[in-house]
């Protein structure tokens, strides 16, 4: 449901009501095409079955059939299946390095999704606040072995604007510790890079009228004669 919406832009609580229009516009994506099979497969492991090894042995299958992926996206690690006999934090650094050498291996692009720590709701309750590093779930240690790591950012202000900030954490071969900008279609779940101009200009109207509605409050519920005051008046 979230890939068709995000790819044909349709609402996610409205696909039923135009899956013929879906199906039409998923047809017509620009370098897709069916007759040499799905462009991509969604594989969905036990919670806490998957291992690499497993992945390993699926992508395998998948080229048995003809299908050859460009790239696999693991969501996310703290479903994956720990490691036994090892601390939760080794395994999970373990895993993240066992994934890594099979992109190597497998000559494929490889994404994970990992979760943030509580720590981390405090952080970004500012403006400039961030995850780093130290905010990873379960194990500092899983950025180690990565090519590159992002942090997705957002406060009370910019969820209710739909927009979030976009942090690299970590780049092996490039620039890291910047920040970008990003915006938030709650309907369709897109995901979309703005301009930091942008970001500025919808946050300040935001706040702009945040003061305005302040000051009507303030207004409409400033002091007022009690009826028994009229009467003595």
């Amino acid at each position: 449901d979230r890939i068709d919406a995000i790819l044909t832009g349709f609402p996610i609580q409205c696909l039923m009501a135009h899956k013929e229009d879906i199906f039409q516009k998923l047809e017509s994506l620009e370098g897709v095409d069916y007759e040499y099979g799905m462009p991509f497969v969604i594989k969905q492991f036990p919670a806490g079955m998957a291992t690499v090894n497993k992945i390993r042995a699926y992508i395998s299958q998948l080229r048995f059939y003809g299908f050859d992926p460009d790239f696999v996206i693991v969501d996310y690690i703290g479903e994956m299946q720990d490691i036994p006999g090892l601390p939760t934090h080794e395994s999970r650094e373990r895993i993240v390095r066992d994934l890594r050498g099979m992109a190597e291996e497998e000559q494929i692009f490889v994404a994970v999704a990992m979760q943030p720590n509580r720590d981390s709701r405090e952080t970004q309750k500012s403006e400039k606040g961030r995850i780093e590093e130290e905010h990873l779930a379960d194990s500092f240690g899983q950025i180690r072995p990565l090519d590159g790591c992002v942090s997705l950012n957002q406060n009370d202000s910019e969820n209710h604007l739909g927009l979030a900030r976009g942090y690299v954490i970590k780049e092996r071969d490039g620039k890291s510790r910047y920040q970008f900008y990003l915006k938030f279609d709650k309907e369709n779940l897109r995901i979309t890079e703005i301009s930091h101009h942008k970001y500025r200009e919808m946050l300040n109207c935001h706040k702009e009228y945040v003061s305005e509605e302040v000051k009507i409050d303030q207004v409409v519920g400033g002091w007022a004669p009690s009826a028994e005051e009229d009467k003595e008046e």
